[in-house]
C-alpha cells in the first residue's frame, strides 16, 4: 500500500501539514499516508510526537536518538521482559534504531523474568534503580551496562 496512490497521499500530507503549528502535541498512527505526514513534520519546530507506529517512530528519530524504556522484569540470561508480545517486539525494534538505551526499573523488576523478551541486555546502556544487588551490578557492568543507583 505504501507504493499506491503517491501522489495523492503527498497532497494529504501536505493538507495536513498545514493543520499543525510550531509546539503542538500531536499523535500519529500507523499508515502509508501518516508517514508521507511525518516526512513533513520538520517544517515545524517544537513538536511533541507520540506515535505507536514503529515505521513513523523511525522517520522521526535523528542519528542521537535517545530511547528510554520501563520494564516488567529484567535478568542477565533474559534481559528486558514484559507480559505483552506486541510491546516486546515494539521495543526489540525501536531498541535497534536507538542511539541509547536507557533502562528506568526499580530493584522489584531486577532478577526477575516475564512472559515475552522485550530487549537483549547488549542494547541496554544505562540502568537507573533505586538500588542494586553487588552481584547483580557486577554482571551488569561485566555486559557495559552503566548502573547509576537513585537511592531511597
Amino acid at each position: 500500500k505504501a507504493t499506491q496512490h503517491q501522489g495523492i497521499k503527498r497532497r494529504i500530507a501536505a493538507k495536513a501539514i498545514d493543520l499543525i503549528e510550531d509546539h503542538d502535541v500531536i499523535y500519529l498512527d500507523g499508515g502509508s499516508t501518516v508517514l508521507m505526514l511525518a516526512e513533513r513534520l520538520d517544517e515545524r519546530e517544537g513538536l511533541t510526537v507520540v506515535t505507536n507506529s514503529l515505521m513513523a517512530a523511525s522517520r522521526l528519530m535523528g542519528s542521537d536518538h535517545r530511547l528510554i524504556l520501563g520494564t516488567i522484569g529484567f535478568t542477565i540470561e533474559d534481559g528486558m521482559t514484559t507480559t505483552d508480545t506486541n510491546e516486546a517486539f515494539t521495543k526489540e525494534q525501536i531498541m535497534k534504531r536507538s542511539n541509547q538505551v536507557i533502562l528506568l526499573a526499580d530493584s522489584s523488576k531486577l532478577g526477575i523474568p516475564s512472559f515475552a523478551r522485550s530487549g537483549d541486555i547488549r542494547a541496554i546502556d544505562i540502568l537507573i534503580t533505586d538500588r542494586v544487588d553487588p552481584l547483580f551490578r557486577a554482571d551488569l557492568e561485566a555486559n557495559g551496562i552503566e548502573v547509576l543507583a537513585a537511592g531511597e
